[in-house]
């Protein structure tokens, strides 16, 4: 029982570093949105940013929006995570492994697979951290938190 309980915290600690990460990557992109936008854009298009200010400042204000929109969706995801890793995974709570596995997969493969469209290496290997992070806090418990008996 002790080594469960154990898998189970080593667990909870790197899902915890891992929505921390992912709650400053939501917070980056809500208040860097311009810089975030201008980067994307430029990868995106091969043009500047001011060239889409200066040509179709409404789109560049909707896109920068979009953008904001996107790391604030985000943010409150990983905010929900970290309260169901808190309140109900470290306690071994089978669906608890589950909500933080659709939840974190569907949020960070999107992600993922939109940096790899833009070819922005940065947040590439920022969320390939993040996905690792995922998987290895996720099977280290899997047997604890999954297996038949229900861990005290």
């Amino acid at each position: 029982m002790a080594e469960k309980k154990k898998s189970i915290r080593i667990g909870t600690i790197i899902l915890l570093v891992m929505f921390i990460i992912g709650t400053l990557y939501g917070l980056y992109t809500i208040i860097y949105a311009e810089s975030t936008a201008k980067s994307n854009f430029s990868l995106y298009t091969g043009k500047s940013w001011s060239e889409i200010i200066v040509s179709n400042p409404k789109l560049a204000h909707l896109y920068r929006e979009i953008i904001r929109l996107t790391g604030a969706i985000g943010f409150a995801l990983q905010i929900a995570g970290f309260f169901v890793l808190i309140a109900a995974f470290r306690k071994g709570e089978k669906w608890a492994w589950f909500c933080i596995l659709f939840i974190a997969l569907i949020g960070c493969i999107s992600v993922l697979a939109h940096d790899i469209f833009l070819n922005d290496i940065i947040f590439i290997i920022v969320d390939s951290v993040y996905l690792a992070l995922l998987v290895i806090g996720l099977v280290i418990p899997a047997r604890a938190i999954l297996g038949k008996q229900k861990v005290e």
